[in-house]
């Protein structure tokens, strides 16, 4: 798990603001030529919120975004995230989609199928922008890891 205290300008009296990361993929062991889904979870301290991933516009260049380190891993779909409310964003002044409090972020991926049995480490970053609805960070990024492991090949099916 990673984790990221924010103190924005004019905040540095209060307690620091906490967004902690946790990653992991379902299942947690496939076999090769297998799927799986990779889950990166953001807890956000009471009062602070995120953006969406798919905000338009002039709105995108705050959007929040996933991003892989090298993966041996090739993606089968799109990212996803859990839904996003339509908030009015003090700090912005206008109505935006935001996540509160949790945002869960997901990709499917397809296992090679010449990938060898182990453990096989899936890392990258969250890039995003956190607000109080009086202030926002600059751009921040916090890391994630997970791991998957690769099953040895099962016994062949009986004639």
């Amino acid at each position: 798990m990673s984790a990221l205290e924010l103190a924005p300008p004019g905040h540095a009296a209060e307690a620091p603001r906490v967004i902690k990361l946790h990653a992991i993929t379902l299942p947690s062991s496939v076999h090769s030529g297998g799927t799986f889904r990779l889950f990166v979870r953001a807890r956000l301290s009471e009062g602070w919120h995120i953006y969406s991933l798919h905000l338009t516009g002039h709105e995108a260049p705050m959007a929040t975004r996933v991003t892989l380190d090298e993966s041996m891993f090739p993606a089968a779909a799109p990212w996803g995230e859990s839904p996003a409310q339509l908030a009015l964003d003090g700090a912005l002044g206008k109505a935006i989609k935001i996540h509160r409090n949790e945002a869960e972020f997901y990709r499917d991926f397809y296992v090679p199928d010449d990938l060898p049995p182990g453990a096989y480490p899936i890392s990258g970053h969250l890039w995003f922008r956190a607000c109080d609805n009086k202030v926002c960070t600059v751009p921040q990024e916090l890391g994630f890891e997970a791991f998957l492991k690769i099953e040895e090949p099962g016994p062949a099916p009986a004639d």
